[in-house]
C-alpha cells in the first residue's frame, strides 16, 4: 500500500507468539489446554509475607508455598500485523511459534469480541484457515519436523523457519509478512509505533480498524477492561479459594482443631479477608502451629493433585 491508499480487512492479517503448537490446525485458549498458572493461596498471602519478611530466602520459600491451577483465560490473542509488544505484565518473547491468519477469514465470527491492533481477540478456541502460516525457531523445527505428531499439521501450514543467531524475532516477522504480502508495523503495549504522525501507515491502519469495530458493533475495550476478563477472573479466584479451603481443612485436622475452629479459619478464606491482612495474626499462628516445612510439603502434595487431574482433563481433551 502507498500512502494515499486506505486500508481494508484484506491488508490485516492476525499474529499470535505462543509456545502452544497448533495441532490439526486448532488455537487453544489457556483454558481449553489446560495452561498452569502459579500464585499464593487465597488467604494466605499475607500471613505468609509477614511471617517470612526477615528470612532472607524468603522469595525461594515463597515459592514452594504457590499453588498450582489451571488458567480460566478462555479467550484467544492476537495483533494484527505485527508482533505483540512486551509490557508490565506480560514478556511475550521468545516462544517457539508465530501464527499468521488473514484476518479476512475471522473478521464475521460471532467470537470475535473485540478488535485493537496490539489485542484482537476471540471468545473460545480458533481454528487457522487454509492460508494460515507458521514460523517456527529453527532448533524447534528440527526437533518436530520428521516427528509424526506435528507433520500433518505442518503440511497444511505454510512454514517459515527463523535462526535466531542471525535473526531477530522482528525482523523474522517483518520479513515474514512482507513474503505473505501484508505491510508490518511495530507494535507496543498500547498500539501501533508512531501514531499521530510519527507514521501515516500506523495511522491509516489505526483507523481502519477502528472504523471496522464500529461499523460491527465490535469492541475497541481492552481486554483487561472487558466483561469477559473480570468474569473469568473471578473463577480463577473461586478456584483458587476451593485449593485454600482444602489446605486449611489438612491443616486443621492436624492440628486436632474443633468444628468451629475450622469454620472460622475456613471463613477468613472464604471472606478473603486473610488476602488483605486482616486477621492476620490469627492466620499467622496456624501456620506457626502447623509449621512452614509441614505446609510446604501439604502444598507440594495438593499441587501434584492438582497437576494430575489437569494433566488428565488435557488428555482428555487431546485434539
Amino acid at each position: 500500500m502507498n500512502n494515499n491508499e486506505e486500508y481494508t480487512i484484506n491488508d490485516c492479517i492476525l499474529v499470535r507468539t505462543t509456545d502452544v503448537f497448533p495441532f490439526d490446525g486448532i488455537v487453544q485458549t489457556a483454558e481449553d489446554g489446560c495452561r498452569l498458572i502459579k500464585s499464593l493461596p487465597e488467604g494466605f498471602e499475607y500471613a505468609l509475607r509477614n511471617l517470612l519478611k526477615d528470612n532472607k530466602n524468603i522469595n525461594m520459600i515463597l515459592e514452594s508455598l504457590q499453588i498450582v491451577q489451571k488458567t480460566r483465560r478462555n479467550t484467544t490473542h492476537y495483533c494484527i500485523n505485527g508482533l505483540v509488544g512486551s509490557h508490565a505484565t506480560g514478556n511475550f518473547q521468545g516462544r517457539p511459534f508465530i501464527l499468521f491468519d488473514p484476518f479476512k477469514y475471522h473478521c464475521d465470527s460471532k467470537n470475535l469480541i473485540g478488535i485493537r491492533g496490539e489485542d484482537t481477540f476471540f471468545l473460545g478456541n480458533l481454528v487457522l484457515s487454509s492460508e494460515a502460516a507458521i514460523l517456527i525457531k529453527k532448533e524447534v523445527y528440527e526437533i518436530i519436523k520428521n516427528d509424526p505428531l506435528y507433520m500433518d499439521t505442518l503440511s497444511k501450514l505454510k512454514v517459515f523457519i527463523y535462526d535466531q543467531k542471525k535473526e531477530s524475532e522482528e525482523e523474522a516477522v517483518k520479513r515474514v509478512l512482507n513474503e505473505l504480502g501484508y505491510d508490518s508495523f511495530l507494535i507496543k503495549g498500547h498500539g501501533y509505533d508512531g501514531i499521530g504522525g510519527g507514521n501515516p501507515k500506523a495511522d491509516k491502519m489505526d483507523l481502519f480498524l477502528s472504523k471496522f469495530a464500529q461499523e460491527h458493533g465490535i469492541s475497541q475495550e481492552p481486554h483487561v477492561s472487558s466483561d469477559n476478563y473480570f468474569e473469568r477472573d473471578d473463577l480463577e479466584t473461586e478456584d483458587s479459594i476451593e485449593i485454600s479451603l482444602k489446605i486449611i481443612n489438612e491443616m486443621c485436622k492436624h492440628l486436632n482443631k474443633d468444628e468451629e475452629d475450622t469454620k472460622y479459619y475456613k471463613s477468613i478464606i472464604t471472606n478473603r479477608v486473610g488476602s488483605i491482612g486482616y486477621y492476620k495474626e490469627d492466620m499467622e499462628n496456624i501456620i506457626k502451629e502447623y509449621g512452614i516445612d509441614n505446609l510446604i510439603s501439604l502444598i507440594s502434595r495438593i499441587n501434584m493433585e492438582t497437576i494430575n487431574q489437569i494433566y488428565e482433563e488435557k488428555h482428555a481433551k487431546k485434539l
